[in-house]
């Protein structure tokens, strides 16, 4: 049943039944002019046929066979379920709001770009309530989540009133990755905001993304975490997906010779898994682990985490090859 909760299903279902009450139905007459002999031509048979599907089948005096008595009332049942599912798609928002009245413990996650859609899908599939918010009313989130049948509200997360629409105080968790770090904290303030007017006894989790890995370990250690109805964590999803990576896939060896490994591309994800690396290495090990490190701008961005983490030159030992490997 999980499959007809994707739209997109729901209408090849539809498709697939249509053709068979087609099927059936000319069957049906063509049995019908048969046993009646009737000279009936193929044009009279698919207009009976249509007519049965307009639910307009007048021919109530002629021998009904068990294909036309099945036809004639399956038609009914699959006209009115056609006409439910296209009124779902006409009038979705209004449905997507209906359907927001009776949401309890559910998981708003603001911004709907690419890290935002996977991530409410994800959490759709393992079996949460989920709710997207996306200011954009063409972004690809939206139809991404909206073939997983995940409600979705179209508006700014930084509206007080649109997250009351998202039923935020009855919501376990929300989580703001819309993308710039300023948009994330003014989320989170809009957040704190309205949940004063929370009711329910557990606190409410706000998860923001903050694309500054330094800012995210500032706020940590300030504690930044909030009270009363909310606690606020700040995190970003190249730390975390690094720190998950390396204790899958420690590149540390098996202690046999000097551990050395190489990073090609020193992106977000390359630059946070040379931190991580150096920080998991100097947990358990003496001297330095040997990295190689592969971009279009090696040693610049070397430099800069060097800056920025004053101590990983003395756990790490780098070399840096700048190529464009475009």
């Amino acid at each position: 049943m999980r499959l007809l909760n994707s739209a997109r299903a729901r209408w090849y279902l539809l498709a697939a039944l249509w053709a068979a009450l087609l099927i059936l139905g000319t069957g049906g007459f063509v049995q019908q002019a048969a046993e009646a002999g009737l000279d009936r031509s193929t044009l009279d048979t698919l207009y009976l046929t249509v007519q049965l599907a307009a639910l307009d089948y007048s021919g109530g005096g002629d021998a009904l066979n068990w294909r036309l008595e099945v036809a004639r009332f399956v038609a009914p049942m699959m006209a009115a379920t056609t006409l439910l599912q296209t009124a779902t798609v006409v009038f979705r928002d209004q449905f997507a709001r209906l359907r927001l009245r009776f949401l309890h413990h559910h998981i708003i996650v603001c911004g709907l770009g690419g890290a935002g859609s996977r991530l409410a899908v994800a959490l759709a599939k393992a079996g949460h309530d989920v709710v997207g918010v996306e200011k954009s009313p063409t972004s690809p989130g939206i139809r991404a989540l909206r073939t997983q049948d995940v409600p979705v509200v179209v508006g700014d997360a930084t509206d007080a009133d649109l997250l009351r629409a998202t039923r935020i105080g009855r919501a376990s968790r929300v989580v703001a990755v819309c993308g710039p770090d300023a948009v994330n904290v003014a989320v989170a303030a809009t957040v704190r905001d309205v949940s004063t007017e929370r009711q329910a006894r557990t606190a409410l989790r706000c998860s923001v993304h903050l694309q500054d890995t330094e800012l995210v370990g500032l706020l940590r250690a300030g504690e930044l975490v909030g009270a009363g109805n909310i606690r606020t964590e700040f995190f970003n999803l190249h730390e975390r997906a690094a720190r998950s990576w390396l204790a899958e896939h420690p590149p540390f060896g098996d202690d046999t010779r000097p551990p050395h490994f190489v990073v090609i591309g020193l992106g977000q994800l390359g630059r946070s898994l040379v931190v991580a690396a150096g920080q998991r290495w100097s947990d358990a090990h003496e001297g330095k682990v040997r990295v190689t490190l592969v971009d279009r701008a090696a040693t610049g961005r070397w430099h800069a985490l060097r800056l920025q983490h004053p101590a990983l030159p003395d756990v790490v030992e780098a070399t840096t090859l700048d190529i464009d490997l475009e």
